[in-house]
């Protein structure tokens, strides 16, 4: 089993989840208004109305308005995630099988350039820090910095 993300395909799923979302949010709309005119009603009068009409504003209508926030809170997810997902790791398809490939294609090349280490600055406490900051240095070329947490 492999990891991968396809955006067209992502993309459709949140365009079909969300009309599905918007589609039971207008008839949860349509519910409310249907029990507000039915307990409205003047006509419809006695205690076996008052009773039913009391049941549907308590127990129908706050279940309605619990599907729709549910509704608008899943349409805000469906969006977010391609959208972070292209923001924090890449904007075309991600296959992993590939990136397996590439990995392997660079993998024991030598680097060339500069190589700098940062490490949080609390570690400037360690006990031989010193010592590994040398050994950075003259085995593998490598220069430590500390940055702030």
């Amino acid at each position: 089993m492999s990891l991968n993300m396809y955006l067209g395909e992502v993309q459709a799923q949140t365009e079909s989840m969300n009309a599905f979302c918007n589609a039971t949010i207008q008839g949860m709309e349509q519910i409310i208004h249907s029990i507000d005119t039915f307990a409205l009603d003047a006509v419809l009068q006695g205690q076996t109305y008052s009773s039913a009409k009391a049941y549907f504003l308590q127990t129908f209508r706050p279940l309605a308005q619990g599907i729709i926030y549910l509704c608008e809170k899943l349409i805000r997810q469906n969006d977010a995630f391609p959208r972070d997902f292209q923001s924090q790791v890449a904007s075309t398809d991600v296959i992993e099988q590939e990136i397996l490939e590439q990995i392997r294609e660079i993998d024991g090349q030598l680097l060339e350039g500069k190589h700098i280490l940062e490490i949080p600055v609390s570690n400037k406490n360690f006990r031989k820090i010193d010592k590994y900051i040398k050994r950075a240095k003259d085995k593998y070329d490598i220069e430590i910095r500390f940055r702030e947490e």
